[in-house]
């Protein structure tokens, strides 16, 4: 059960790293295209 173990906490901390990676990479765009839309609205209104 050790082995078994031991595979499904690598399994965990590896999609654990690549779901950190994914959001930050999603709330970075989220940023860039919230500062485009200030910026869209900013200068028409």
């Amino acid at each position: 059960m050790s082995a078994a173990a031991g595979v499904a906490a690598c399994l965990a901390s590896q999609a654990l790293s690549v779901c950190v990676t994914a959001c930050g990479v999603h709330s970075a765009w989220a940023v860039a295209v919230a500062r485009l839309l200030l910026l869209q609205f900013g200068s028409t209104g």
